[in-house]
């Protein structure tokens, strides 16, 4: 798997994302429902921006429990327990890897 779609939730368009304040990552859907989950939690309308992300020089890794946060070496951390539908992007790499294909308005 070279290329998959991935969503981001906000309120609003964003074209290049960057790392959270906060964190050294960016949490990223690999479900567009999560995703519209993801907008409302900050707003009542939201924006879901979608991208392809090239996984083909990224360094991935999968986390069943859903407990592991990004280290070093490794590009994407995959969440793949059933209550989340994510991966976290954690280098300049990974970022770079996202291309935007557009937006859509939810509420």
């Amino acid at each position: 798997m070279a290329n998959i779609t991935v969503y981001l939730g906000s309120d609003h368009v964003i074209k290049t994302p960057d790392f959270d304040f906060r964190k050294n990552s960016l949490r990223v859907s690999t479900t567009i429902e999560d995703a519209k989950q993801q907008a409302h939690k900050m707003v009542g309308m939201g924006v879901v921006s979608v991208y392809q992300l090239d996984l083909e020089y990224l360094v991935t890794l999968e986390d069943i429990q859903g407990t592991r946060n990004c280290e070093e070496n490794v590009d994407i951390i995959h969440h793949t327990n059933q209550t989340e539908y994510c991966l976290y992007l954690c280098s300049e790499q990974a970022l770079k890897a996202l291309s935007f294909v557009g937006a859509t308005f939810t509420n």
